[in-house]
């Protein structure tokens, strides 16, 4: 019985270094994601200082817009702007991916302790209300970290939309000539 308490023990210290470790990364995700909130923000302050000096001078790109020549090299610009913009997506998705291969190595440790929670449940009866009571935690643990999942991939989806609004008046400013 002392050897099985002990086991037991052990894996309740497990467990417990198992579930700060998980906090820390939710808690350092959820600190990237804060951080890439800002940085959104004072783009979108940029972009809508660009609106507004694009509307000023709405008259000077509908003369310019008109012009064949122009079009064809616009069209040129926004393909390598187009280029860099894909590239930087791919560099921001792949980052995505790696943080989505870290929660799955977390899911994962988080099964695995509820296995061996169920295993020591067997042998003591009042181990077992701890071990539902770790075991809660790391759902809602999961869940938050989905929930972090689901934020960054609206985030992205943000930054896409930001990129291609920026693009947009790029290209307004590149029509743009003063006369």
């Amino acid at each position: 019985f002392a050897v099985v308490a002990d086991e037991v023990r052990k894996l309740s210290e497990r467990s417990t270094t198992s579930t700060k470790e998980i906090s820390d990364l939710v808690n350092r995700i959820q600190l990237t994601v804060r951080e890439a909130v800002l940085a959104m923000e004072e783009s979108s302050t940029e972009v809508e200082s660009g609106v507004g000096k694009a509307e000023k001078s709405g008259e000077s790109l509908r003369k310019i817009l008109e012009s064949a020549e122009m079009v064809t090299a616009q069209a040129a610009s926004a393909a390598e702007v187009a280029n860099k913009i894909g590239v930087s997506a791919s560099e921001l998705e792949i980052a995505m991916q790696k943080m989505a291969e870290n929660v799955d190595t977390n899911r994962s440790e988080a099964a695995e302790m509820a296995a061996n929670s169920l295993i020591a449940n067997e042998a003591i009866e009042n181990i077992a209300s701890i071990s539902q009571e770790s075991s809660a935690a790391i759902e809602e643990t999961s869940a938050s970290t989905e929930e972090v999942t689901a934020q960054v991939s609206e985030f992205k989806h943000s930054i896409d939309h930001l990129v291609e609004m920026m693009q947009q008046l790029r290209q307004a400013s590149n029509n743009f000539k003063l006369e």
